[in-house]
């Protein structure tokens, strides 16, 4: 099991967006491949798992033209239901994951490791809700770039707590 925590955190590591004149320079594609094999090796542990992994491919087809946008004339719109779309199936696939993962810690009696789960679960809720909120605030005035900043790290924390978590079960629920 842990070498399938392990693959979740490179996911992770990918799902990140930094970008170099538009490019992802790490790519989520890469990062939904990673998901699609961790996953694979874990649906033995919880059907959560299971539910988590059939989001993945299709965030991974989705996720093509976000390598680079300017290869794509999304606009207005229709760019809105493509970013929510995303947006959508994420969540609902770390959701997944997160649930899971309680549910293996349960099951070996790991209360804190499950209460990590649930409320790294409630932080990346709360960082997407956030990114949409600035994304609506963005299309129709001037976004605060302190709003825009502060919302910016406090994913990055997020994205470091999961890189946590996934480190704890790699260890803990091998």
């Amino acid at each position: 099991m842990g070498a399938a925590f392990r693959t979740l955190f490179w996911g992770f590591i990918f799902l990140f967006d930094f970008r170099i004149n538009g490019l992802d320079i790490l790519p989520d594609v890469v990062a939904y491949y990673c998901f699609y094999t961790g996953l694979s090796r874990l649906v033995v542990v919880s059907p959560r798992f299971e539910e988590a992994r059939k989001f993945t491919l299709p965030l991974l087809f989705l996720s093509i033209p976000d390598i680079n946008p300017a290869w794509f004339s999304f606009s207005g719109i229709l760019m809105l239901i493509y970013v929510m779309a995303l947006t959508v199936l994420n969540l609902i696939m770390v959701y997944s994951i997160c649930m899971g993962i309680k549910e293996a810690a349960a099951a070996r009696q790991d209360q804190d490791l499950a209460d990590t789960a649930h409320s790294r679960w409630t932080f990346f809720l709360i960082a997407a809700l956030a990114v949409i909120f600035t994304q609506l605030l963005a299309m129709g005035s001037a976004v605060s770039a302190v709003w825009a900043i502060l919302i910016f790290f406090f994913s990055l924390v997020v994205y470091v707590l999961f890189l946590d978590l996934m480190r704890k079960c790699e260890t803990r629920l091998n």
